[in-house]
């Protein structure tokens, strides 16, 4: 099996290219067994849930300062598109997403980032 590297990692809002150190989605499916009990009490099966996508950004903090407003995404809500570029060309991207937390950091002698928490509602592979 081949081991895929991502060459390019970034987030489109309102048009405008945020790129990314590093861009991690995990998806869960909130599968649970269902409450129907068979006469043995063991569950009869599994009810489906909606699948969730979370994520997390990291995105160094250029000398100019960002494009965007971070804190400006989060309040108003706003919509944009998360994606991962693979070496083969190939693109995974996360619709719909929004900010839900954000992690302002910063050390002496090295450079400055902020780590975004997103959540997005749909995946196109």
């Amino acid at each position: 099996m081949a081991t895929e590297f991502v060459s390019r990692a970034f987030l489109d809002i309102e048009g405008q290219i945020v790129v990314c150190e590093s861009l991690n989605f995990r998806m869960t499916t909130n599968t649970e067994p269902a409450k129907e009990m068979t006469q043995n009490n063991r569950s009869r099966g599994y009810m489906d849930g909606v699948p969730e996508w979370e994520g997390s950004a990291k995105v160094n903090r250029p000398l100019g300062g960002f494009p965007v407003d971070f804190n400006k995404l989060a309040r108003d809500r706003t919509e944009f598109v998360s994606t991962k570029v693979f070496q083969d060309g190939t693109t995974q991207s996360y619709l719909r997403c929004r900010i839900t937390e954000i992690n302002d950091s910063s050390e002496a002698g090295s450079s400055s980032n902020v780590e975004l928490t997103i959540k997005a509602l749909d995946s196109d592979p």
